[in-house]
């Protein structure tokens, strides 16, 4: 199955072809609950707010976020790319995250990454 999920139904549909798979995750699912439909910007900033966001508590992560919002706006591709590494740093993005931002922000420059689809 390869589809968009856009809607509560979609992860229903998905959640339903992964326990036909996999019985089990039914155990996971009574203990978690109804999985959420969590919608980002599209485009570079919605997908930078996914990597500002791993491995972080949500208010770390949307006080990282509101620093690199202010300090890069409009937030686009070509600004990471000719930001110093300190710039990104100072706004609370760790080495590995910084090297993220910018292979992203390359990959969208470049066009290998269709951020659209």
């Amino acid at each position: 199955m390869s589809s968009r999920i856009e809607t509560e139904a979609d992860i229903e549909t998905g959640l339903a072809a992964l326990l036909q798979l996999n019985p089990r995750f039914g155990e996971i699912q009574a203990l978690a609950g109804p999985l959420p439909l969590r919608r980002r910007e599209p485009g570079f900033a919605g997908l930078a707010t996914i990597v500002c966001s791993q491995q972080l508590s949500v208010a770390s992560a949307a006080a990282i976020w509101g620093r690199l919002a202010a300090t890069f706006d409009p937030f686009e591709p070509a600004a990471i790319l000719s930001a110093h590494a300190n710039k990104l740093k100072r706004c609370g993005l760790s080495r590995p995250k910084v090297a993220h931002f910018r292979s992203i922000a390359r990959a969208v420059t470049e066009g290998s990454l269709d951020l659209a689809m």
